[in-house]
């Protein structure tokens, strides 16, 4: 029974699994810290036992680097939400949310309207678990959704969505997981829900030289670039979420200049080292830098 739903929220728990793990670590060496992870991690409590020097350890061994990657990809988004917020955004949306925590997490205003979308299996377990250890906020808007069939456009009109505000839309670790058609159509729906208002969109790719010349994904002298492509990619085969999709970077300015959105920032494991982990003494060793993903900012015309 367990397995089986592991299959629908395998990589969220995964996600939500790194953050605990970082959240283990001494206060003064957090890059970021998530006291609602642990909740939905099945094991949680086992990491917690196992402490942080142990838990990167064994992640270091599975696929170097790869931790590192995800939390500064969490650290930016959420400097990202921050920011947003402070200048004038006043609604949120988190696409495909998972165990996303940032809307309780972060303490943001209460006069930030947040909508967290994703398949109904996913939303009912988080809102149960959530329901049990925090009250419910009135700020936030859990929407089920079947990304394959429903609406975006009429899912928020219906919970509340107004047009007229400025917002922040969030599609966090997805692409590689849908058809190239979906992001599009995605891009697309947002488009349409925010002609008339300035709109910030964080996404985040693969590039798609991980098939034939990995090696770019990764910092100098990293251990068998091709061999952990392989070992990650059966991990998430497992999970039952396969990575179906890469992308060059003119290919997603091409996606996103097609739904009237300008590039206006990338960035990666190595450019956000110096900021995140060296700021506080544990910096990453060319050795570990994986990058996985890009992060990818932009802005509506």
């Amino acid at each position: 029974m367990i397995g089986l739903f592991f299959k629908k929220d395998g990589t969220a728990q995964a996600i939500a699994m790194h953050r605990l793990v970082e959240t283990l670590a001494e206060e003064n060496q957090r890059v970021i810290s998530d006291s609602y992870a642990n909740n939905f991690v099945l094991g949680g409590r086992l990491f917690k036992f196992i402490g942080y020097k142990l838990n990167t350890l064994i992640l270091r061994n599975i696929v170097p680097g790869l931790h590192e990657h995800l939390i500064a990809r969490t650290k930016y988004l959420d400097d990202i939400v921050k920011q947003n917020v402070a200048n004038g955004d006043r609604q949120y949306v988190i696409l495909a949310a998972g165990y996303d925590s940032r809307a309780n997490r972060l303490e943001l205003p209460s006069d930030l309207n947040i909508f967290e979308l994703d398949q109904i299996d996913v939303q009912k377990r988080k809102i149960s678990i959530l329901d049990k250890i925090i009250p419910r906020s009135k700020k936030i808007t859990y929407i089920d959704i079947d990304f394959r069939k429903d609406s975006i456009v009429n899912k928020l009109s219906n919970a509340g969505f107004e047009s007229k505000k400025n917002t922040i839309f969030t599609l966090e670790g997805v692409s590689q997981y849908i058809t190239k058609d979906s992001l599009f159509a995605t891009l697309k729906e947002i488009s349409q829900l925010t002609k008339t208002t300035k709109t910030t969109i964080f996404l985040s790719y693969t590039d798609s030289v991980i098939n034939q010349s990995p090696q770019y994904l990764f910092g100098k002298g990293y251990p068998n670039p091709r061999k952990i492509i392989d070992r990650i990619k059966k991990i998430v085969d497992a999970l039952g979420e396969p990575w179906i999709s890469f992308y060059s970077k003119k290919e997603i300015e091409k996606l996103l200049i097609q739904n009237g959105f300008k590039l206006k920032e990338i960035k990666k494991l190595e450019d956000l080292n110096d900021k995140y982990f060296v700021s506080i003494n544990k910096p990453i060793e060319d050795s570990n830098i994986f990058n996985l993903e890009n992060f990818v900012l932009a802005q509506n015309f």
